[in-house]
């Protein structure tokens, strides 16, 4: 993956100071990628441009020479408009954006092809008029149609092989030859630096993009670590103290919007300390990593939270849940605990068991939380003060 951030700033480095515009493959085609979404738009309207700038340069024909122009337009009328019609078209069509850049380089191909059968079939006086048309077609092409480096190659041997060609068609009328080459090389020259570095900060720029996107996920995935850790009990893994309290805060307002029922169960493991003290703290954390996964299985529901409440006290929150459900599910999770048959010896029946407090209210506006809480916690004790291993609601 590409997705590395040593990678990207050792690319970065290597792109500054090499002289080659190209990066390993997997991080090159994400740039392709990247540039051809960027510059869709763009190919499509400089094409239009061009389109409509042909015809409409027939009054530049007109004040050069009016006997001319008429030649000319039959030349661009003949074959250049229905050519570039079908190139403006083609790059109209959404199967053709991965290929507009390509299309835009043969419409500039086209173009210089055009310009130069004109300047061949024209009188020689008005040749380097034309040949000067010729030559801002080329460094604009180079320098202003976003093309990459190496297309802009390819369009600069395209122009001088139309140019030679012309000199040879013309029997070197375009005179004298020497200067002209001179001229077209500078243009060419000119236009090649301007691209090449256009792409090269094209490329630093879509690299620096990378390395603060991707310091952006790594700071993203620390801080949701960061905020797993702060929201999640080390030893059982479930919800802590902090998060309950959000989360209860949360299901009391949508219950008195709602109208709706919230029940709590608050657990605590009888006579854990004893338990701690017999059998060692290693034991007791074992003890309650047991009874956190037996709430875990009893809390199936996504808006169920499961808590550790503090030292060895739980609580199961459930949304929605009436009275004579909550008892059945804080039922369940006593027989469950009472099943695992853990060894308690401070305990009568020899095994850890869990007293639970129940409370189902249906909150109305301006009654405080803490009334709920309050009721789970008063029959917890009264659970507890009756013989432990008890379901009170």
């Amino acid at each position: 993956m590409y997705r590395s951030l040593n990678h990207l700033k050792k690319a970065k480095k290597k792109l500054r100071s090499t002289r080659y515009l190209v990066f390993r493959e997997d991080l090159e085609a994400a740039f392709v990628l990247h540039e051809t979404a960027d510059n869709a738009l763009f190919y499509k309207i400089a094409l239009l441009i061009i389109y409509l700038l042909i015809p409409l340069s027939g009054g530049i024909d007109i004040l050069i020479d009016i006997n001319m122009a008429k030649y000319i337009w039959e030349l661009r009328a003949t074959l250049f408009l229905p050519v570039f019609s079908c190139i403006v078209v083609l790059s109209l069509f959404r199967q053709s954006k991965p290929y507009l850049e390509k299309i835009m380089l043969t419409g500039l191909i086209i173009l210089s092809s055009l310009m130069m059968l004109i300047i061949v079939n024209i009188p020689v006086e008005h040749m380097y008029t034309y040949y000067s048309g010729y030559l801002v077609v080329v460094v604009v092409g180079l320098s202003a149609c976003r093309l990459s480096f190496n297309d802009c190659i390819l369009f600069s041997i395209a122009a001088f092989l139309f140019l030679f060609a012309g000199q040879i068609y013309s029997d070197s009328k375009i005179k004298p030859a020497v200067i002209q080459l001179y001229l077209f090389s500078g243009a060419c020259g000119l236009g090649l630096l301007v691209s090449y570095s256009s792409e090269k900060k094209v490329r630093m720029n879509f690299l620096q993009q990378l390395i603060v996107d991707e310091q952006n996920f790594h700071l993203e995935r620390v801080n949701k670590e960061l905020e797993l850790v702060a929201s999640t009990d080390a030893l059982t893994g479930i919800a802590n103290r902090r998060c309950f309290d959000v989360i209860i805060s949360r299901e009391w307002k949508i219950a008195i919007r709602n109208n709706t029922q919230v029940s709590l169960l608050m657990i605590d493991v009888d006579k854990f300390k004893v338990y701690n003290d017999t059998y060692g703290h290693q034991q007791g954390d074992q003890c309650l990593a047991m009874v956190a996964d037996v709430l875990q299985s009893a809390g199936k529901r996504p808006s169920d939270c499961i808590a550790r409440y503090g030292g060895e006290e739980f609580v199961v929150l459930l949304p929605g849940i009436g009275l004579d459900s909550a008892k059945k599910i804080a039922e369940q999770i006593r027989l469950t605990v009472e099943k695992t048959r853990l060894l308690n010896g401070s305990v009568d029946k020899g095994g850890v068991t869990v007293s639970i407090g129940v409370a189902t209210l249906c909150p109305r506006a301006g009654e405080p939380l803490e009334n709920l809480i309050k009721e789970a916690d008063r029959n917890l004790y009264k659970a507890k003060g009756i013989g432990r291993n008890q379901v009170i609601c």
